[in-house]
């Protein structure tokens, strides 16, 4: 079931440069367990589909199971954001073994609370 005003299935224009992406955010509610399938995205030229990405599967589980993590891209993945300031305070940040990269975690300082926290953290090291 779509949540926040989403439909089943919906058509978007989008006027794209080479070598650029749009994101799309979508909201769903699963009333039950089970395996789904998101009907792919389609790229159109004048009507005519010139592209179309493959089908995602999604299983869809009541508890989700919890995973190690082991770099910094894991802790960004599970949203983790007391794991991240912790990994940021004492981790080597130019070590590349935990693949860390502020650019990966940019997206997240839009929030001005995660922001100072960053901040801060930053200057005391």
């Amino acid at each position: 079931m779509p949540l926040a005003l989403s439909k089943n299935m919906k058509s978007q224009s989008f006027n794209l440069s080479p070598y650029t992406t749009e994101k799309v955010k979508f909201d769903f509610y699963f009333p039950e367990e089970g395996a789904y399938t998101h009907f792919p995205s389609s790229v159109s030229i004048g009507g005519k589909v010139v592209s179309r990405s493959q089908s995602i599967k999604l299983k869809v589980v009541k508890n989700a199971e919890k995973q190690k993590a082991e770099s910094f891209q894991d802790l960004l993945k599970a949203g983790m954001h007391v794991e991240i300031l912790k990994f940021l305070a004492t981790e080597n940040l130019t070590a590349k073994a935990k693949s860390f990269s502020f650019n990966d975690m940019l997206y997240l300082l839009k929030d001005k609370q995660f922001f100072t926290k960053v901040i801060d953290i930053l200057r005391e090291r």
